[in-house]
């Protein structure tokens, strides 16, 4: 259970937010995630939950070390993971988008080689994703369903939204952050996710994909990850291919997927 601030504890700068939480400085060494107050404790011990079984299997990834109630929110204090966004280093150094996307495949398949089935399950996720999504018709989602039951299972740590946003760069050390979505399943799900995201197109004109998306280098990024991805860990293509409606439908029920082209993208990859 969460404990209340000691005297002298007190919450420093903003540092980032997301959908379900704000990151602000703490000390010198930490950081805390204050829940926003719609997610409140649950949200808050189902994260620390999956944040010491991914701190028990060595991964790279900051240790939660105390819960901390503040009013009405709830916060977790995360060792400090010094760095930026890698996103935000790529975008400074575009000439060194194949290093990065190398790299990112190299992370990703560290992350697999850890097994751990107490993790929630990647298809029934998945299959939540697919029933509650707007924008697909009924027939269509009977017919995701279905492949999704075809799709091998498997008891492998995946994260579950693994893409560059979600890892800081200190120096050439890499460290992955936000695992909240991670799940216990088969790895090409996971990686069909990251294809995913550097594949969608934002209507705003922000980020990363979109700036790749009229020159080029965002489908070398993308080929060259997947390259390495299938030379380190096995896999093809054509063993993807099957993940990819199936994930990219599940994505429709994400507030963060709103104003992405992923309809298209399910009628797409389900009809090749």
């Amino acid at each position: 259970m969460p404990r209340p601030p000691q005297p002298g504890e007190q919450i420093g700068p903003l540092l980032s937010q997301g959908a379900t939480a704000e990151i602000y400085g703490w000390d010198d060494t930490h950081v805390i995630k204050l829940f926003r107050p719609e997610y409140g404790l649950e949200t808050a011990q189902y994260e620390e939950r999956i944040a010491r079984l991914v701190e028990a299997a060595g991964l790279k990834a900051p240790a939660v070390v105390d819960m901390i109630q503040f009013e009405e929110r709830v916060g977790l204090v995360y060792e400090r993971a010094d760095g930026q966004q890698a996103i935000r280093a790529l975008e400074a150094q575009l000439w060194r988008l194949r290093y990065f996307a190398r790299e990112m495949a190299r992370l990703h398949a560290s992350i697999h080689q850890q097994q751990n089935d107490t993790l929630p399950s990647q298809k029934s996720r998945l299959r939540r994703g697919i029933e509650e999504g707007q924008g697909l018709d009924d027939a269509t989602k009977n017919r995701l369903l279905e492949q999704l039951e075809q799709l091998p299972d498997g008891s492998t740590i995946c994260h579950g939204d693994f893409h560059m946003e979600n890892i800081l760069l200190n120096g050439e050390d890499f460290v992955v952050i936000d695992w909240i979505d991670a799940v216990s399943g088969h790895p090409l799900g996971d990686v069909a996710r990251s294809y995913i995201i550097m594949t969608e197109h934002q209507t705003d004109e922000t980020g990363f994909v979109p700036k790749l998306l009229n020159w080029g280098p965002r489908r070398w990024f993308r080929r060259t990850y997947l390259h390495e991805y299938f030379r380190l860990r096995g896999g093809s293509w054509s063993e993807l291919a099957p993940w990819l409606p199936v994930v990219a439908a599940a994505r429709l029920r994400e507030r963060a997927a709103q104003g992405l082209n992923l309809v298209s993208l399910v009628h797409q990859w389900l009809d090749e």
